[in-house]
């Protein structure tokens, strides 16, 4: 992995921050909605990697809030990426897409390092069952990030079919197939995280 590697649109000829950092090394509980980035904004490894300081030493309260953020991040980074995939399909580069997985694989590599910071640092201070729901959300991510990629793929593969191609209805039935898994996986995320806002709550409490 090249530290710093972003991903741009064409032609954008300076590359601008999102901001990721900010939001995520935060301290406050509440923090400003961001949009999706606007035409030409390129997003760095740099902006997702979480600091030192957002592990290191903080409380188990801190750091289930800092996850929480970090999720955030990623969800942007979901919006970013599948509106990217958009673009080469409107523009009708969809056999581009491999390259777009390339340029964004870096991306969801420093959200993993950051959930795997989080529970390593939770496990350190004697918080094990935390520490397993952070990793049970990073592996039900990381298949939700495969099978978005399937359902990306059936999309190019159904948007170039001809009309009156008889596996255009396979390929329906398969993307549909991929669509409710992904679903599933995105429940499980969600459901772990609320445990996980639940624990934090009442450690604040404490």
């Amino acid at each position: 992995q090249t530290r710093g590697r972003g991903v741009t649109q064409a032609g954008t000829q300076a590359a601008v921050s999102l901001g990721f950092d900010a939001m995520i090394a935060s301290g406050c509980a509440h923090h400003e909605q961001r949009s999706a980035p606007p035409e030409g904004v390129e997003l760095l490894v740099t902006d997702l990697e979480l600091p030192a300081s957002a592990t290191n030493g903080a409380s188990a309260s801190a750091l289930l809030h800092t996850l929480q953020r970090c999720q955030e991040a990623r969800v942007k980074l979901n919006e970013i990426f599948e509106g990217r995939f958009e673009d080469l399909v409107t523009e009708g580069k969809a056999d581009d897409y491999a390259a777009l997985i390339e340029r964004f694989h870096p991306l969801y590599n420093a959200c993993a390092e950051n959930s795997a910071r989080i529970a390593n640092a939770l496990s350190a201070l004697g918080y094990g069952p935390l520490a397993s729901l952070v990793h049970s959300v990073q592996r039900a991510e990381a298949k939700r990030e495969e099978l978005s990629r399937d359902v990306q793929v059936l999309r190019q593969h159904l948007s170039v079919a001809p009309l009156d191609d008889p596996e255009r209805e396979q390929l329906r039935a398969k993307l549909g197939q991929a669509q409710t898994a992904v679903q599933a996986y995105i429940n499980t995320i969600n459901e772990n995280l609320e445990e996980l806002r639940c624990e934090a709550a009442d450690l604040d409490e404490e």
